[in-house]
């Protein structure tokens, strides 16, 4: 993330990954690919990156951030966390999820859904028939009740 944005908060419940964060030679590769990025920028007028980690659950996150404190949340396998995290995201703004731990499902079933577009394989995002996505082996429409059955046996 810090390849394409110059402000990241990085969170998760694992202590051991912030060491990544506060390690120099991470810090040089980033800058290295982003000068690689923008090879004619002045040196002056590059852009440092600037993170931060958080150890946190989820369901703690109120202990750290404000409610509507970004402008992206992007979640990847990090379970269900689309819903309690909305709080965080500014009005506007987007969360990026996958579905490998249920969560693109979760935002999709939700009472008010949430999952506005779907990104291709290809790169390409579309808006249309979101459905087709969130189906059972056998073609029936996901409901809410087996996006979380299915996100408790994952």
């Amino acid at each position: 993330a810090s390849l394409c944005f110059g402000r990241v908060d990085y969170v998760d419940c694992d202590v051991k990954v912030g060491d990544v964060f506060v390690d120099a030679a991470v810090r040089q590769w980033v800058e290295l690919q982003l000068r690689r990025q923008q090879p004619e920028a002045e040196p002056l007028s590059f852009c440092r990156p600037e993170w931060s980690f958080t150890c946190a659950t989820y369901d703690s996150l109120q202990k750290h951030f404000a409610p509507e404190s970004f402008d992206w949340l992007i979640s990847l396998s990090a379970g269900i966390v689309s819903l309690p995290c909305l709080t965080f995201l500014k009005p506007g703004g987007f969360f990026l999820v996958n579905d490998s731990h249920g969560d693109a499902s979760a935002a999709r079933t939700a009472a008010a859904p949430l999952l506005l577009r779907a990104v291709h394989v290809d790169g390409e995002w579309s808006d249309d028939a979101l459905d087709a996505y969130f189906v059972t082996v056998r073609g029936a429409p996901l409901t809410r009740q087996q996006a979380r059955e299915a996100a408790e046996v994952g």
